[in-house]
């Protein structure tokens, strides 16, 4: 007897779950340009965190795996101990290519002060978002 063959109809019924099989087929007949795009990674903070000779007056630069878009600028927050609280409202971060960079002007940081750094999840390259919040601590000679 052929197994493709049935003597009487089959009615197909509908319990109102998909099969895992059929949802797996669907993601493996999705075009390539469908897939999420990548976001972007920090591959580098200078200076590093607790770095024990970084200077008053340089620059925090924290490094992108992809080119950052120019609304990005707003992405990096820079916290003062010492010198009145979130310091990127008055001197704001710059973008350049992967680099978002906020330098302590016109007043550097004092000595012995901790410093944070946040970068929020404005940080974006042109196909996503940096997909989660991260900070680090700096304290300044």
């Amino acid at each position: 007897m052929n197994p493709f063959y049935r003597s009487r109809p089959v009615r197909a019924t509908f319990s109102g779950q998909v099969p895992a099989s059929f949802v797996s087929a669907l993601f493996l007949l999705l075009p390539a340009g469908a897939a999420l795009a990548q976001a972007p990674t920090i591959t580098a903070v200078v200076p590093a965190a607790n770095a024990p000779a970084a200077s008053r007056m340089a620059a925090v630069t924290v490094t992108f795996s992809q080119p950052l878009t120019p609304a990005s600028a707003s992405a990096l927050k820079v916290f003062s101990s010492q010198r009145g609280g979130l310091r990127t409202t008055a001197t704001p971060t710059v973008v350049s290519g992967s680099t978002l960079r906020f330098t302590p002007a016109p007043y550097a940081f004092m000595p012995g002060e901790t410093v944070q750094a946040t970068v929020t999840t404005a940080a974006a390259s042109a196909g996503a978002h940096w997909p989660h919040p991260a900070c680090c601590s700096l304290r300044r000679p």
